[in-house]
């Protein structure tokens, strides 16, 4: 459901699934991630940062974690 949402430009009900499937589960990497987009598309921009630092700390070299370290350092300004 959070995908959905933040696909359909809601990005406070994603917020709210991710935080839900994260709760369930604190090891799933895709809802960390997909959490740290909805919070940047909702402008809470520190919760993000947090959010992509957490998925920084578990998540497997690659593409995917490339990209998220680049948008950490976007947010963070450097």
């Amino acid at each position: 459901m959070g995908l959905a949402f933040l696909r359909t430009e809601a990005p406070d009900s994603a917020v709210v699934y991710f935080v839900r499937a994260l709760a369930y589960n604190p090891l799933l990497l895709t809802a960390r991630g997909n959490l740290a987009i909805a919070y940047e598309r909702t402008g809470d921009e520190a919760r993000a940062r947090e959010a992509y630092r957490k998925y920084l700390e578990t998540a497997p070299r690659g593409p995917t974690r490339d990209r998220a370290a680049a948008e950490l350092r976007r947010l963070e300004g450097l």
